[in-house]
């Protein structure tokens, strides 16, 4: 799959144009690009306006290996706050507590 699926330019006479595109294949195995300039139906003779094809070299086709720490390190970083603001309100909660036996002893002493 090639993205965006047929990429233009106007090239003058002359010329040299790149035109950047994305190639991605979903298989392992080699594969190539072949390119044709599309020319109006209604031409007689495909090759008046230069048409032709091109087709580029062999290419082969791996699949990456991605790193287990990249998406390690963000659930980890995760895991850290989450144990953090958890701890917060727990220790909130406690401290709140203590706080109202405190003052219920305090009130009931004559």
């Amino acid at each position: 799959q090639i993205s965006p699926s047929f990429p233009n330019a106007l090239i003058g006479s002359g010329e040299q144009v790149s035109i950047p595109f994305s190639w991605r294949v979903t298989v392992e195995g080699t594969e190539s690009l072949s390119c044709r300039i599309l020319t109006p139906t209604q031409l007689v003779e495909e090759f008046s306006f230069g048409g032709g094809q091109f087709s580029s070299s062999s290419i082969e086709w791996t699949e990456a290996e991605e790193e287990g720490a990249s998406t390690m390190m963000p659930a980890l970083i995760a895991l850290i706050v989450a144990a953090g603001i958890g701890g917060y309100f727990l220790l909130s909660i406690y401290t709140n507590t203590e706080e109202e036996v405190e003052d219920e002893d305090y009130q009931r002493t004559p």
